[in-house]
């Protein structure tokens, strides 16, 4: 039995951390199955997970093969059940589409050279330039049900409610990214009916639709056709269009959800969310919210878990904040017991270049444990090559896989099965630990509906190219960055759809820009009203989507722009000299506060960029001012703005050059501290404005950290009060206790032990042990550095053992 609950998995009543790694059995040779298994066990990972590609195993049309009878490599009867002996929970992924460097994205050729009525259309009429399906197409789905009918025969018996370990089943992979990478929507009858039908839901009647849209139509189907195909009010259409396309996944969700349920599935279901992109060495989050946009609605759907693709390439303090923030926009669309998962976390690329070095591995992944995901899945930890000419970049598929196709280890590996001792000692306190935040931002899912836009029409092109401008340079890339180069720990909340409430979430910044739909617009009103403290710019909406005037948020704030300045400096919070792209001047009320000022000229009335103002119970906060990251005085603006708001941060370093983050629950609290740098740090760390592990210093190597544990109960009247060094094995009973302590080289550390009883006694340790200090029950053990890295175990008995 496996569960969603408060943000982890629950596995046979078990409180579980997934550590996962990729392995295709279609890639390998079955003799060697069991070796790698055994690899990717002995590394520390749970979970292994899989494609099951159509094309490979019915590779003619009602011809399949599970067993190996036509290939050895098909007998994927027998992989699942190696996994099930194992004892490695098992993810798969039978499409209908994997991607995953196959030839079609993993459909059988026979499919698109038997039924080409199936394939998707551009706007003139010929096949997608990507040859991809209408997914709603009749045909497709009948035979897609018959391949979910034949493979989930055979995954049936392993699925963990029938005492096997196959605990998720994947519904397809990255829904919408062919259209997305192209700019090519699906106008294929299927597609452009379905946008007719669901006209006619939208509106009341026809008379409503002309209404919004400025049209005479005398039917929908004659609106359908103008807005389609004539071009008519391109730009509500452009939002119009794109709500429906988020419709059309879930409804294709929901027939995929539905063959699998009816063919005996009845574990949780994953959608793969895509968009990572990549340019050179780094790769880039910033367009990835436009995948979450495409899929926001289909975790409506129940017992479906949204699951990311994390592919950041080299990871540096440049692009840190891309995994901080791709983690807290996945949850935002999530159900709220769903845990953070991705499902393709990367431990390699497809290409040799750039290399991925084990640093990446490390950072990656503690960037995101830091967030808080509990559940992750290394893509590709193990390589292969394509058998039967069935891979698009020929044979091929090394990925820098930790485990090389011919079973090598690569150092990644060992770095991966180094941060699985460190889970995997923590495992159920780890899985119940949520992340603190200070604050919650605002994502606003429209400003990322722009998979598919028609360029070529100048009023979509002005609003589209402005929104996609400010959305990266000054949300992304500008204060949703600079609040995680200062460690104002955030989760996120998606406006449109969620309900705002100041009880859920008493802080929100919402970075916006001059478009906003009506319905939020209030929303963010009422939000106030009711006791919220917002902060809103660089831009306070004051337009709709479709570029009409909207001034709920304006009128309610009272203050109007008198005025736009560009490439000037303002004082920010004190903070002088502030260069801005642009900043907005107002005309404040007089119960406002200025708290933002631009250098006017002599003569000139003050030009008010920013300000603080009541509204009802609550307060906001305008931020008229344009700021990025472009130089480091940016995080000085954000911490004097953060103490003139008044938000507190639950934990934070004095050294700037470190990012720090604390989980707490019920079974115990862990600080992780990162350092995307390539220079050592080290810091003290505060927590809730007190200095933390007894005030020590903490010293992390470049691009590198730690999860440091606090207050972890060990065992009856014994806790883990603190240690400034990573532990990597726990063994615990109710008369014993063991820690085995990672040392690196050249480093000292800490360990705190609180003892409620004067009979727990440390009969095993190579440290000085400081007892007696402000408490007689508190052990402090310092432990020395050495010139090379080291482990430490120490050992607390029951003094009735002790004594024998």
């Amino acid at each position: 039995m496996i569960q969603l609950e408060n943000h982890h998995f629950r596995i046979n009543g078990q409180k579980t951390f997934l550590y996962g790694a990729e392995f295709h059995y279609f890639r390998a040779n079955p003799e060697v199955w069991q070796e790698r298994l055994n690899q990717i066990k002995e590394a520390g990972f749970n979970l292994v997970s899989t494609y099951v590609p159509w094309l490979w195993h019915e590779f003619e049309e009602n011809h399949f093969d599970f067993t190996g009878r036509t290939h050895k490599r098909r007998n994927l009867e027998k992989f699942l059940s190696l996994c099930n002996e194992l004892g490695l929970y098992c993810i798969v992924r039978p499409g209908p589409y994997v991607m995953s460097e196959l030839k079609h994205e993993g459909i059988p050729s026979w499919l698109l050279h038997h039924y080409p009525e199936t394939l998707a259309l551009d706007k003139s009429g010929n096949p997608h330039p990507t040859r991809v399906v209408s997914y709603l197409h009749p045909i497709f789905l009948r035979l897609a049900q018959r391949w979910y009918e034949r493979v989930c025969h055979v995954i049936r018996p392993y699925l963990i409610t029938n005492e096997g370990s196959v605990i998720m089943f994947q519904l397809d992979n990255e829904i919408g990214m062919l259209h997305w990478v192209t700019n090519t929507p699906d106008y294929s009858r299927v597609s452009v009916d379905g946008f007719s039908a669901y006209l006619q839901d939208r509106y009341h009647n026809i008379v409503e639709a002309n209404t919004v849209f400025s049209t005479t139509a005398a039917s929908f189907t004659e609106l359908t056709h103008q807005l389609v195909y004539d071009g008519t009010s391109p730009l509500q259409t452009h939002w119009v269009w794109g709500e429906y396309r988020r419709h059309f996944a879930v409804r294709y969700v929901e027939r995929l959800k539905e063959a699998a349920v009816n063919a005996g599935i009845d574990v949780p279901f994953i959608v793969n969310v895509h968009g990572f992109k990549d340019f050179s060495i780094y790769s880039r989050g910033t367009d990835y919210p436009i995948g979450l946009s495409q899929l926001r609605d289909v975790s409506d759907l129940d017992d479906v878990v949204i699951a990311g693709d994390f592919y950041p390439g080299k990871i540096s303090y440049d692009n840190f904040h891309d995994l901080v923030i791709s983690s807290v926009l996945t949850e935002s669309i999530s159900r709220p017991e769903q845990p953070l998962f991705s499902a393709e976390f990367q431990s390699g690329r497809l290409a040799d270049r750039p290399r991925v070095q084990p640093q990446d591995l490390e950072l990656i992944t503690r960037i995101c444990v830091s967030q808080g995901m509990n559940a992750l899945n290394y893509y590709m930890f193990a390589g292969g090559d394509n058998p039967e000419g069935i891979g698009i970049f020929g044979r091929r598929h090394e990925w820098q896989a930790p485990i090389a196709s011919n079973g090598q280890l690569g150092p990644s590996y060992h770095r991966a099965k180094y941060l699985g001792e460190v889970f995997n000692t923590f495992k159920s306190e780890l899985a119940s630990a949520n992340k603190l935040v200070d604050l919650a931002i605002g994502f606003y899912s429209p400003y990322y509906m722009t998979e598919t836009t028609d360029r070529d029409i100048e009023d979509v092109r002005e609003v589209i190219q402005t929104i996609e401008a400010e959305r990266e340079q000054f949300h992304f890339d500008g204060v949703w960055r600079l609040l995680s180069a200062t460690s104002t720990s955030y989760n996120a909340v998606e406006i449109q759809k969620s309900s705002v409430t100041p009880k859920l979430y008493p802080i929100l910044w919402v970075a916006s820009t001059r478009y906003m739909d009506r319905r939020t617009q209030m929303k963010l009103v009422d939000y106030v009203k009711q006791g919220g403290q917002l902060i809103v710019g660089p831009e306070v909406p004051h337009l709709d989507l479709a570029s009409k005037p909207c001034s709920i948020l304006v009128d309610a704030i009272g203050a109007q722009v008198i005025g736009k300045h560009f490439a000037e400096t303002v004082t920010a919070f004190g903070v002088e000299d502030v260069f801005c792209p642009y900043y907005s001047a107002y005309d404040i009320p007089p119960d406002a506060e200025a708290c933002i000022v631009g250098h006017e000229n002599e003569g000139e009335k003050s030009r008010v960029a920013g300000f603080i103002r009541g509204i009802g119970r609550g307060r906001v906060m305008v931020v008229g001012a344009a700021f990025t990251h472009q130089y480091n005085y940016y995080t000085e603006v954000i911490t004097k703005l953060r103490e003139r708001f008044g938000i507190e941060r639950a934990v934070h370093t004095e050294n700037p050059n470190l990012f720090v983050t604390e989980r707490r629950g019920a079974d115990g609290t862990f600080v992780s501290l990162i350092n995307a740098d390539d220079l050592n740090h080290s810091t003290v760390i505060y927590r809730n404005g007190k200095q933390a592990f007894s005030g020590a210093q903490i010293h992390v190597c470049g691009r590198s950290g730690k999860l440091l544990p606090v207050d972890i109960p060990l065992a009856s009247q014994l806790v883990l009060e603190y240690s400034t060094l990573e532990v990597v094995e726990m063994k615990r009973s109710r008369r014993e206790v063991s820690i085995t302590l990672h040392i690196p080289a050249n480093e000292s550390g800490q360990l705190c032990l609180n003892r409620a009883t004067n009979q727990w006694k440390c009969i095993d340790s190579e440290t000085t042990l400081r007892s007696n200090l402000t408490d007689k029950n508190r052990d402090l053990h310092d432990i020395e550095g050495q010139r090379t890295a080291r482990r430490l175990r120490i050992v607390y008995a029951l003094e009735p053992v002790y004594n024998a």
